[in-house]
């Protein structure tokens, strides 16, 4: 899974933990657990097939793997509904000091 990109490889154990955390306030673990490699399943071209919410979720905890002190979230929430959107931005809000959310009505 494309989650730990810019970590470093192998990643370290506790880059692992801080993933897995991650999935699980972004409410992905359920996903992940089906996932024959679990967070090393190939989500690729041909690998597993994500949802674009899923997909958003997972480009939200690659983001916050970053550490980031600013962020801009450009529609990220626009394929949630309104109980998924505040779980997301609360994760967010709770790791990111300065936050830009971009979301047309």
């Amino acid at each position: 899974m494309n989650g730990l990109m810019g970590s470093g490889w192998p990643p370290l154990p506790e880059q692992i933990k801080k993933f897995n955390s991650l999935l699980d306030e972004l409410g992905l673990t359920p996903l992940v657990n089906k996932m024959p490699s679990g967070i090393y399943q190939n989500i690729g071209e041909y690998g597993w097939q994500l949802s674009h919410g899923e997909r958003s979720r997972l480009f939200l905890a690659r983001a916050l793997m970053q550490d980031p002190n600013v962020m801009i979230l450009d529609e990220i929430v626009s394929m949630f509904d309104p109980e998924l959107s505040r779980q997301c931005l609360q994760v967010s809000t709770n790791k990111v000091p300065v936050g830009i959310l971009i979301h047309h009505f």
